[in-house]
């Protein structure tokens, strides 16, 4: 598979290229989005706090489920989360794809099954969109978009048309194999926390 961003002055696109597959006939894609939208020193003192004032609204439109999220602490900093292609259910919070039990296992719990499509708001402001059922046997393209205002002072209530130009990346792009360098998985390696503080908290 291939990701490529484009980043914009107010959005950015991720288009995803995805080779054909003998390993299985079916999948979809998840895009995940920590949400913040607020002063950098906001987040960075508190993000639990500022994260609570986080509204999310969710709409449908001709490519599906789209979330719209306003910051309601300070500016009023709006995004909306959406693809140009068909989104067939969404998640609002981290809690729905972590759940509590990722600190023990480190499994995200929300992607072992379709995501809820409940508008769920605490204080892990996490927008979560899955694709429609791509078929495995065929080269599959899919782009998930995200469209910011530094300010937006009336609350919306409605689906904002945003108007597209892009056009998605359908081409493989070849890499030299020493252009970056390689990550340290080890770094990611986690140890199992024991389960009595799991079940405290």
């Amino acid at each position: 598979y291939q990701i490529t961003l484009t980043v914009l002055n107010d959005r950015w696109y991720y288009d995803v290229l995805i080779d054909s597959s003998t390993d299985f006939k079916k999948f979809d894609i998840v895009y995940g989005q920590d949400v913040g939208i607020a002063h950098t020193g906001s987040i960075l003192s508190s993000e639990a706090y500022t994260a609570q004032y986080i509204d999310h609204s969710v709409y449908e439109g001709n490519h599906g489920y789209v979330i719209q999220s306003r910051q309601n602490q300070g500016a009023p900093q709006f995004l909306q989360l959406g693809a140009l292609d068909q989104v067939k259910r969404f998640a609002t919070d981290g809690f729905q794809i972590f759940d509590r039990s990722y600190k023990v296992d480190s499994i995200m719990l929300g992607l072992t099954d379709e995501l809820t499509s409940e508008k769920y708001q605490y204080e892990f402001p996490y927008i979560s969109l899955q694709s429609k059922t791509l078929d495995a046997s065929n080269i599959n393209t899919f782009t998930f978009y995200g469209y910011y205002e530094p300010e937006r002072k009336v609350i919306r209530r409605s689906l904002l048309d945003v108007k597209h130009t892009h056009e998605a990346s359908h081409k493989w792009v070849e890499i030299e194999s020493n252009a970056f360098k390689a990550f340290e998985y080890a770094l990611l390696k986690t140890e199992k926390l024991d389960k009595k503080y799991f079940k405290q908290n």
